[in-house]
């Protein structure tokens, strides 16, 4: 028993032995997955909801999206039926098989090292909701959309030591042929923590999508009825490890004369696994202020549950909607 015991300590000291090497001596041609470093917090709201008008939120989270999420809505205003929907959200980079590249590369600060970036954070979103007009039931509405990240200091790829250590393990235990003791768990949780700890320096973000009625439930090019554009940006400045201040601007039926402008502030009391957030919008063309609450909790992996309550303009109603959302990320 004391020799299984001794053993086990001592591979453990090797291997954190390694990892505190490793933090020193990790070099820019090491080779690394950047999708090895996607943290499970902060999971923006889909684009493709935010186009189709049923976001959870009307402020919008400035953070990087994951690589592949889905998410369900129930949303129910008042006076109104309820309106079921479903996005998936997908980075194409992802989807195509990158984000194999050196230390050197994926820290880079030249244009092409922060065009990379940007590429890698953003996404393609497909949603639809089944919120049809009086006399065709079967008339949903869908929306394509794209969203990308332009400043994103609190990835831990660039601003944290997570590449290193978790380099560290696995050369760690390629060296030892084995299982070191090496928990990842803790490593992810102090890039957690840390990241989300990072204040001054805001994470900006912005999309773009078009919504479209399906009339009759059929895409064909005939069946579709007016576009409807949408453009947004979003800022995410975290205070400290507790608070983070929202910002957005919206533009709904962005390029036609009945276009509406959104501007909110919202505040985010973070915990561990709840966010608790209330915002307030005010809508330019019909100058009403638009006050909303909302509960976002990580509820297993990769797995979260958003509730709110805000209200809807045109009229100006109010409105529950609750989410399920699934994502994917390395410290599930």
């Amino acid at each position: 028993m004391g020799s299984v015991i001794a053993s086990r300590v001592h591979r453990a000291a090797v291997g954190l032995s390694l990892v505190a090497s490793a933090r020193l001596g990790a070099q820019d041609t090491t080779t690394v997955d950047i999708y090895r470093f996607i943290l499970g917090t902060d999971v923006p709201e889909s684009p493709a909801f935010v186009v189709l008008g049923v976001s959870p939120t009307h402020v919008l989270r400035g953070s990087a999206p994951k690589p592949v999420a889905a998410s369900v809505l129930d949303a129910g205003v008042a006076g109104d039926h309820a309106t079921p929907g479903v996005a998936i959200d997908i980075a194409p980079y992802f989807l195509l098989g990158g984000g194999v590249r050196t230390l050197g590369r994926l820290r880079a600060t030249s244009i092409r090292g922060r065009l990379t970036r940007v590429i890698t954070k953003t996404i393609l979103s497909l949603g639809a909701v089944r919120h049809a007009p009086p006399g065709d039931p079967g008339a949903p509405l869908v929306a394509v959309a794209l969203r990308s990240t332009f400043h994103d200091p609190h990835d831990p790829a660039l601003t944290s030591r997570l590449p290193e250590e978790l380099v560290a393990v696995s050369a760690a235990r390629d060296e030892e042929g084995g299982d070191l003791g090496v928990e990842l768990g803790p490593i992810y949780a102090r890039a957690r923590r840390a990241m989300r700890a990072r204040a001054g320096d805001p994470q900006i973000s912005g999309g773009w999508g078009v919504a479209l009625r399906a009339r009759s439930g059929a895409l064909a090019s005939d069946s579709l009825g007016s576009p409807r554009h949408t453009l947004w940006l979003s800022a995410q400045l975290s205070t400290g490890r507790r608070l983070d201040v929202l910002s957005t601007v919206q533009v709904r039926n962005a390029f036609r004369p009945d276009a509406q402008t959104w501007v909110g502030l919202g505040l985010a009391r973070k915990t561990v696994a709840v966010d608790y957030r209330a915002e307030l919008s005010y809508e330019t063309r019909s100058r009403d202020w638009h006050p909303g609450v909302a509960v976002d909790a990580r509820v297993g992996a990769g797995l979260g549950l958003v509730a709110s309550l805000t209200t809807a303009s045109a009229p100006r109603r109010l409105a529950l909607r609750t989410l399920v959302y699934g994502f994917y990320a390395s410290d599930r």
